[in-house]
């Protein structure tokens, strides 16, 4: 847990975009949200987060190529609980 969450910030997803749709739904919990294409929008409270992804160009790490998204979140009249470890979304 932070103590500052800034309203827009990025993170890069060391995953498939198969793993990240997999655990977008663990991360949201039990707010309602819409997916379109590779945007995402959680209502939270009088609030809401949105979320966005796009590929980023394969990683190699000691010859072995590794699959990346960055991963744009912004919010609007909402402050974060808590943050998931695995994808950095806050609920």
């Amino acid at each position: 847990m932070q103590s500052f969450y800034p309203e827009r910030f990025e993170r890069d997803m060391a995953t498939t975009e198969s793993e990240w749709l997999l655990r977008l739904p663990l991360a949201v919990g039990e707010q309602p949200w819409k997916r379109k294409g590779t945007t995402v929008l959680v209502t939270l409270g009088s609030g809401h987060l949105q979320i966005g992804w796009q590929p980023l160009p394969p990683r190699v790490i000691a010859l072995l190529p590794c699959p990346g998204w960055a991963c744009n979140l912004s919010s609007k009249e909402w402050m974060p609980r808590r943050v998931c470890s695995s994808c950095g979304v806050s609920t």
